[in-house]
């Protein structure tokens, strides 16, 4: 966890997303992102099984026609092949975990 606090710490001096891989392997990785408040993760479409948890502040998950506000430690399965784009409310730290 101390690389998410190190993290954490780096989002209070950079205006651009973070990313940081923390682990790989053949079957899945996991990723931490961070955003500043109302800083956007561009639109992606999730190819393979993933999910998100919020480990600091809150993020606006947004899909055509739908939007869901996630806060620390909530968590999201990401529908398969549909578009999404993720805003920071405030700032916030994330996981994401893609299986292969």
């Amino acid at each position: 966890m101390n690389m998410l606090h190190n993290i954490a710490q780096g989002l209070e001096h950079s205006e651009q997303i973070v990313l940081k891989n923390l682990f790989n392997s053949e079957s899945s990785n996991l990723t931490a992102v961070s955003l500043k408040r109302e800083v956007i993760l561009p639109k992606r479409i999730a190819s393979t099984k993933t999910k998100i948890l919020v480990v600091k502040g809150e993020i606006d998950f947004n899909m055509e026609g739908q939007s869901f506000r996630l806060a620390m430690f909530d968590t999201y399965n990401v529908p398969l092949e549909q578009a999404y784009c993720i805003q920071a409310y405030n700032d916030a730290v994330f996981l994401v975990l893609a299986e292969h």
